[in-house]
């Protein structure tokens, strides 16, 4: 189910969605020290910066969440990360991240959790891999496509490998 259809199942209207949006990250701010990786994560991340892929964050989420995340579950393998809200949308931050880094989109893959990330990976010229394990059920990320559906950690590395045909 996507973001609309769950507003539309909840009888929630959309000109409420900033609001509800602000509320939701206040809640989130308020309670991120309780957050916690994805069982498997690290290593799943540590595998693919072994294979030299060069990892970078693009998140909505404020750079201090990130930061102290990462540090708090040692997780600091992220050299580049792109974060806060933008009016721009997703997709134009990841366009304007390769072209800093001089990096084709066709030699990059976004990982993303929802149909949004994925179509954001498919309008910056990515491959894009959703992962099950995020905010959104399978089924709704398959519709759109991606190039690979993971929904375990430990599939993660291969799946990045299979795409760029490494190892």
């Amino acid at each position: 189910m996507g973001a609309g259809q769950l507003m539309a199942v909840l009888g929630i209207p959309m000109w409420k969605l900033p609001r509800l949006m602000i509320a939701v990250r206040a809640d989130l701010m308020d309670h991120f020290h309780a957050v916690t990786p994805v069982p498997g994560i690290g290593e799943a991340l540590r595998e693919v910066a072994r294979a030299g892929h060069h990892l970078a964050i693009v998140t909505s989420n404020s750079l201090a969440n990130v930061h102290g995340f990462l540090a708090r579950h040692d997780l600091d393998l992220f050299p580049t990360i792109v974060a806060g809200a933008s009016i721009f949308g997703k997709s134009t931050r990841l366009r304007r991240l390769l072209k800093a880094a001089h990096v084709d989109g066709s030699e990059s893959v976004y990982v993303g959790d929802t149909s949004p990330d994925i179509r954001a990976a498919r309008e910056a010229g990515t491959a894009a891999i959703a992962v099950a394990w995020g905010f959104s059920a399978r089924e709704p990320l398959a519709a759109e496509t991606p190039d690979a559906v993971v929904e375990v950690t430990s599939d993660l590395a291969p799946a990045i490998q299979r795409l760029f045909r490494i190892g």
